[in-house]
């Protein structure tokens, strides 16, 4: 399983807290089907986590599930 993020997937991180830090509560993360939603989205988690916030995180699917929690 790849671990390094590209360039799209920090600025998207990037994008995600500088929102937070305007205020910005809620929001959906757009990528393309294959461009790493799910490890953007499990990575935003870590730091949130890292910080002792909740995340609440909703999923269609089980391998989804499973792959958002490696």
């Amino acid at each position: 399983m790849r671990k390094e993020k590209r360039d799209y997937q920090i600025e998207t991180e990037k994008k995600v807290f500088e929102s937070i830090d305007s205020g910005m509560r809620s929001m959906i993360i757009c990528l393309a089907t294959g461009l790493g939603k799910t490890f953007v989205a499990s990575n935003i988690v870590k730091k949130f986590n890292q910080k002792g916030s909740r995340v609440l995180w909703l999923t269609h699917n089980i391998e989804l599930i499973e792959q958002s929690s490696l």
